[in-house]
């Protein structure tokens, strides 16, 4: 009887330390509440097995964790399969084969920005849910993630002005600093989409994976002449590549382009002169709107609270 051995490569030794500045945050928090509740609001009466409770928490947390978990966690990956081992009280050891992978994400937090690491997350069509390696130095993260695309692509082929300013700022400094900081791009066989400031977080999919390409617009994103592009893997609407506030001819434009990516990488010949490319079926309509179902609107929920808002502000 075989067993399975342990993977090859540990995480890098700066998580142990991201670790216990996380579990010092906690302790923190805890010690304030205890402060807080026992000495200042005098709630209850502060006995001392509580401070000894919370240091040896502390320690635990802080010293026992972070070693234990160094010690346990460990990633490799082969041209077969990406294999973790992760746990605390038990151990979970978990195998992804290269022709299951369907996309995989960087991202980072204020800690591993902090201390130059990052988390690679690789998400499959298994019911078990996504790997993740944690705590990786933030360049071998970088190239893992580019490892593993190329290896599953080729396996595969209240009130006031002030108040009412704020709300309105906030929301569109979040859609400023959202525009700015998501970016995308086809490459290689595949797509990719990097977006956000604080938690950052690269996310790429194979061509010869994407299922469905459609195109959405909301009814603000009409009157402004946009439109959204979401590329579906199979592997769930959470996993979906979500290309939000294109113009709308780029949008089409993109869909095509895409479409016709796909059916290249699904249908390229191998080693064989490729065949002539065929003309684009001519578009049909699947629906027409009748007109006549605008009457309904107004027993719709998005009716309701149109009418609902509209008495307030006659009120």
């Amino acid at each position: 009887m075989t067993s399975l051995r342990p993977p090859a490569h540990r995480v890098h030794p700066r998580a142990r330390l991201m670790w216990q500045l996380a579990a010092g945050t906690e302790v923190l928090v805890l010690a304030v509440a205890l402060v807080a509740t026992g000495v200042v609001a005098d709630l209850y009466d502060l006995r001392w097995w509580m401070p000894v409770l919370l240091a040896t928490y502390a320690v635990v947390r802080g010293v026992v964790v972070p070693t234990w978990r160094f010690r346990v966690h460990r990633w490799e990956v082969t041209p077969q399969a990406a294999y973790t081992q992760t746990g605390w009280w038990a151990r979970e050891r978990r195998l992804a084969p290269m022709s299951r992978i369907q996309t995989v994400d960087w991202d980072q937090g204020p800690l591993e920005r902090l201390l130059g690491l990052a988390n690679v997350t690789i998400t499959t069509a298994s019911a078990a849910g996504a790997l993740s390696i944690g705590g990786l130095d933030q360049a071998t993260a970088e190239s893992l993630v580019a490892e593993l695309t190329a290896l599953a692509g080729g396996f595969a082929r209240g009130g006031g002005l002030g108040w009412e300013l704020l709300a309105v700022a906030v929301p569109v400094a979040i859609g400023v600093a959202r525009y700015l900081t998501t970016r995308y791009r086809i490459l290689d066989g595949r797509v990719e989409l990097r977006r956000g400031l604080l938690q950052r977080t690269l996310r790429t999919a194979q061509l010869d994976r994407v299922r469905t390409v459609d195109v959405t617009a909301s009814l603000v994103h009409r009157v402004l002449g946009l439109a959204t592009v979401r590329i579906g893997t199979g592997a769930g609407a959470e996993q979906d590549l979500e290309l939000d506030g294109l113009r709308a001819p780029q949008a089409q434009e993109l869909r095509e382009a895409l479409l016709a990516r796909v059916a290249h990488e699904a249908h390229a010949p191998d080693g064989a002169e490729a065949a002539a490319p065929r003309a684009a079926p001519t578009e049909r309509p699947v629906l027409r709107l009748d007109p006549g179902w605008a009457r309904y609107a107004p027993f719709t929920s998005a009716g309701v609270v149109a009418a609902a808002a509209l008495l307030g502000v006659a009120i």
